[in-house]
C-alpha cells in the first residue's frame, strides 16, 4: 500500500507543477519532448550507475587480490544510484548546453 500511496503522490504533485508551469511560468505543452528527454537521461544514469558499479566491484576485488580487505558494501548503498543520477543530469545539461551553444 505504501509503494500507492507515493505514486499517488508523484501524480498529484507532477498535475501540480504542469498547471504552474502552464500558468505562471509560461512553460510550452510539449510534455511529450520533455518526457523523451526524462526517458534518456534515467537511461543514462542507469549507464553510470553500471560504470560506477563495475569500477568498485573490480577495484575492489584487485585490491583484495593484492591482499588488502576492501569491503564491497558501497556497490550496493542507495547513495551510489543518487549520485550516477546526479552525474546523469549533468551530463544532460552539459550535452545540452553544448547543442545549444550556452558553453
Amino acid at each position: 500500500m505504501f509503494g500507492l500511496d507515493l505514486l499517488v503522490l508523484v501524480i498529484i504533485t507532477s498535475v501540480g507543477i504542469y498547471i504552474v508551469g502552464m500558468r505562471w511560468m509560461g512553460l510550452q505543452s510539449s510534455v511529450r519532448t520533455s518526457l523523451a528527454h526524462t526517458a534518456e537521461t534515467v537511461g543514462i544514469a542507469v549507464v553510470f550507475f553500471v560504470v560506477n558499479v563495475t569500477v568498485l566491484v573490480v577495484g575492489a576485488l584487485t585490491m583484495r587480490a593484492l591482499g588488502f580487505f576492501v569491503s564491497l558494501y558501497l556497490a550496493t548503498d542507495l547513495t551510489l544510484a543518487i549520485l550516477s543520477s546526479i552525474q546523469a543530469v549533468v551530463f544532460q545539461f552539459w550535452r545540452y548546453s553544448d547543442e545549444s551553444g550556452d558553453g
